[in-house]
């Protein structure tokens, strides 16, 4: 099924957003592995790395949002100062490997709006640099209330091959989700994901945190296989049917969880029909702010809350 055809679906105003970050992050997916072989990386003052794929891809959804939606909001993870640093080399970065034109200066954005937008421009930079999963994710909410999430995973050389491997996805609340094959020909083919249904297979592959997933992964019992990942891809390879379920348990190094890094997986699987809640059984409800909160962790699985899965993941995170 093609986008266009998806989009008649919804109305005008979420139809162009959806079309315009839908369409971006497929064209991101394609420049981000053509690039990555030249890519280099510095540390922030968090320790974490950055490149300037994720500069870049936060200038081109800046200068989107400018243009067609200018009354909009964003919040993003990249510090404006870093994008300074390497607007040059980013807009030739933009023209070379991904044939999309940058202007030379930052796009102002408003960080809040009725519409507000979230995005992490590469989620897993990790991942990135090594050649295994990551995400694009970007979603957007409507007078607070979290209307659309979508996420590109580009193709990982040294990852497992599953089936979310140079995908793109997405879903609108209430509407469902879809994902295609990321292609630089012809249009994208979209087919509606459906993860309601729970697998009967045992062991069940259970994601965790490649960063910070260690004492999950070693509490998993004989039932439960770990499956290490980096980034929120996990939420697509749930809602996908790559694997069972992911478990995020909250951090115990004193960070927070920041919200681009789960709302718009979180969004695609919940649409997909999976079961998205917080250890403590809560539905975790992602705001448009910078942090997102949940009881003792977070997880996500394929099926009814009621399930032998869920029923196991329930023992593991209680135990």
């Amino acid at each position: 099924m093609k986008l266009a055809e998806i989009l008649t679906e919804f109305d005008s105003e979420t139809a162009e957003r959806v079309e315009a970050a839908v369409r971006l992050i497929s064209l991101q997916a394609l420049g981000s592995e053509k690039y990555r072989r030249h890519v280099q990386s510095w540390t922030k003052d968090d320790k974490s790395p950055v490149t300037v794929a994720d500069l870049l891809h936060q200038s081109q959804v800046q200068q989107m949002l400018a243009d067609r939606f200018p009354a909009d909001g964003l919040i993003s993870e990249e510090p404006r100062s870093m994008q300074e640093q390497v607007v040059e080399e980013a807009s030739a970065v933009s023209r070379e490997f991904y044939h999309q034109e940058l202007r030379p200066e930052i796009a102002d954005v408003p960080e809040t709006g009725r519409v507000t937008w979230i995005l992490d421009p590469i989620d897993g930079t990790k991942g990135y640099l090594a050649g295994r999963y990551y995400a694009i994710a970007i979603g957007f909410f409507v007078d607070g209330e979290p209307v659309f999430g979508a996420m590109a995973v580009p193709h990982s050389p040294r990852a497992e091959a599953t089936v979310i491997d140079n995908t793109v996805a997405f879903a609108v609340r209430g509407r469902g989700a879809w994902i295609a094959g990321i292609t630089s020909e012809g249009e994208l083919q979209f087919e509606r994901l459906q993860g309601g249904k729970g697998s009967g297979e045992q062991p069940w592959k259970v994601a965790v945190s490649l960063e910070h997933g260690g004492g999950v992964a070693d509490t998993l019992k004989e039932t439960l296989t770990p499956v290490r990942m980096d980034s929120q891809a996990k939420y697509l390879g749930v809602a996908a049917g790559a694997i069972d379920a992911y478990l995020r348990k909250s951090r115990d190094d004193g960070g927070t969880d920041v919200t681009w890094d789960h709302m718009p997986g979180m969004m695609i699987a919940r649409e997909a029909g999976c079961t998205v809640r917080s250890f403590n059984s809560d539905a975790a409800q992602p705001r448009p702010e910078r942090v997102i909160r949940f009881d003792g962790g977070m997880i996500c699985h394929r099926g009814e809350r009621e399930s032998k899965l869920a029923v196991a993941l329930d023992r593991l995170v209680t135990s």
